[in-house]
């Protein structure tokens, strides 16, 4: 982009995002479509218990056998080209497409993983709980927005996604322990 912005996008592009089809919005049919597929490799493939091995210990997955780095490359180029998506579907809606624009969602992307019980060590997770993360960490801006906080809602924003973090790792925290206590009896 150069620094610049980006404008007079395709007209089917920006109508197929504005539009959807059924009247349900586009980005809600790629989000089944996403979530389903991705469910589908996690719970059905021997690739997603190969991930799921790899993402608890690396080691061990070696020791199994496993190409650890051609599936860590797997994982890498699935969320390359997931992020594609979500930008082809999503930015067609505003007018002009400016530098900056996804600077800031890496802290949502995460608070999202973390809330939703992804372990931090790794090797535990669940879609469904990681969705409706998405769903409460999403809907915060807008309840701000709703108390009529004004100017600073974007810092509370973020206030609270931290909190939901801190939260969330303590927890995985004293998740851990806590198995780690209950497997060695």
């Amino acid at each position: 982009m150069r620094g610049g912005n980006i404008g007079n996008l395709p007209d089917g592009l920006v109508e197929a995002a504005k539009r959807g089809y059924l009247g349900i919005p586009l980005s809600i049919w790629v989000a089944v479509v996403v979530i389903s597929a991705t469910g589908f490799i996690l719970h059905k493939l021997p690739l997603g218990w190969r991930i799921k091995a790899v993402g608890s210990c690396r080691h061990s997955a070696e020791m199994l056998g496993l190409n650890t780095r051609r599936i860590r490359f797997f994982t890498f180029v699935y969320t390359g080209i997931l992020t594609a998506v979500a930008t082809l579907i999503e930015v067609p809606r505003l007018p002009r497409i400016e530098a900056g624009i996804g600077v800031g969602f890496e802290l949502l992307v995460v608070t999202c993983v973390v809330v939703g019980g992804v372990s931090i060590s790794g090797g535990r997770g669940n879609l469904c709980a990681v969705m409706f993360a998405v769903l409460l960490m999403t809907l915060i801006r807008p309840m701000l927005t709703f108390l009529n906080i004004g100017d600073a809602a974007e810092k509370w924003t973020r206030a609270v996604q931290g909190c939901f973090i801190l939260v969330a790792v303590v927890w995985d925290a004293i998740h851990h322990k806590w198995n780690a206590k209950e497997n060695s009896r």
